[in-house]
């Protein structure tokens, strides 16, 4: 490791370990997913779209009064944090 640090990556554990990282990185993005992994993967994005339909139609208030009061509560704190401090 050491010689191959100094030859190949001017004496940086740094370069070298990224270098090792990438390489290694490259070599798990290319294997192939097995026919069980691909399913599975295919069922959590399923399950996740469903699950935000769900909550984004469970929504009773309209977005631009939710982002309103959320901006007016941050202030409010920031506020009190800074007659407190």
């Amino acid at each position: 490791m050491l010689s191959e640090m100094q030859a190949r990556h001017d004496n940086s554990y740094f370069n070298f370990t990224m270098t090792r990282s990438l390489e290694y990185r490259k070599m798990l993005l290319d294997l192939p997913l097995s026919d069980i992994e691909t399913a599975r993967s295919a069922r959590m994005a399923a399950d996740s779209l469903a699950k935000q339909r769900e909550i984004e139609a469970s929504d009773k208030m309209p977005f631009e009064m939710f982002r309103r009061q959320y901006i007016s509560q941050r202030l409010t704190a920031k506020t009190l944090a800074r007659q407190q401090g």
